[in-house]
């Protein structure tokens, strides 16, 4: 179980590596800039409050 796991999440690691590189408009890179937007927000309200 733990040597289908360690192939996998290293190709998906390097796939969304690569995708984010030469990609720019991807389904891959769209999670990670939407997960840092909201932490951001409110992070950034709470210290002008």
């Amino acid at each position: 179980m733990t040597d289908e796991q360690s192939p996998g999440a290293r190709l998906f690691s390097h796939e969304a590596e690569a995708v984010d590189a030469p990609g720019g408009g991807t389904p891959g890179v769209v999670p990670r800039p939407t997960f840092l937007a909201p932490q951001q927000k409110p992070s950034k309200r709470r210290i002008e409050s």
